[in-house]
């Protein structure tokens, strides 16, 4: 939630700096470019955030729940086809879909084979692999707003990172054969680089 909400701001302040995008359509009776047509756009953008923000949380918890319970990743599935059903370039969402799961999929599937993660799958279960899936569907959305700084996706990364891997361990049955302290601290680095090193380009809505 917080992260959308620093999206939504950031919208507005661009949107009374001049800078233009495309959100949505101008509110009724507006001309496009005036103040009333800018505020209209940035509440549907900000709508926009905070319903993928919900998305992110709820499938984040549908997929570690989903490792005991695995009737619950069946709801990822419509989960998704929503999301890029809203999406304008569904195209280009598509891509940053595939792209980031498959970063994260080898990502996870190589600390496994280190030894970092214990998994009861290989190369890794189908629920983390999911949670790529939906961690992709908030990258250029309510997410995007850390790829607009380089220390910004290192925080991110360095910080949301771990506390989602530990945590979701915890709940899924993973287990960490060096210490959940020590497993964080070792996920720092490497995904503070990930995401930086991903690109997180503002979709159009």
């Amino acid at each position: 939630i917080s992260a959308c909400l620093v999206g939504s701001e950031m919208c507005i302040r661009d949107r009374f700096r001049g800078t233009r995008h495309r959100c949505c359509a101008p509110a009724l009776g507006s001309t496009p470019g005036t103040p009333r047509a800018l505020a209209w756009q940035c509440l549907m953008r900000s709508r926009w955030l905070i319903a993928n923000a919900l998305w992110l949380q709820a499938g984040w918890w549908v997929c570690v729940l989903g490792a005991e319970r695995p009737l619950l990743l069946l709801l990822v599935i419509p989960g998704v086809a929503v999301h890029l059903r809203l999406c304008p370039d569904i195209h280009a969402e598509v891509k940053a879909l595939l792209r980031v799961t498959f970063i994260g999929c080898v990502l996870d599937s190589v600390l496994g084979a280190l030894g970092v993660f214990g998994f009861d799958a290989w190369p890794l279960p189908l629920w983390l692999a999911l949670l790529w899936v939906v961690l992709a569907s908030g990258m250029r959305h309510s997410l995007a707003w850390a790829g607009r700084h380089w220390r910004s996706s290192a925080l991110l990364g360095a910080i949301g990172g771990p506390l989602a891997y530990v945590g979701g361990a915890r709940l899924a049955g993973v287990t960490l054969p060096l210490g959940a302290l020590e497993t964080g601290l070792l996920l720092m680095p490497i995904l503070s680089l990930i995401h930086i090193s991903e690109p997180t380009r503002q979709a159009e809505i």
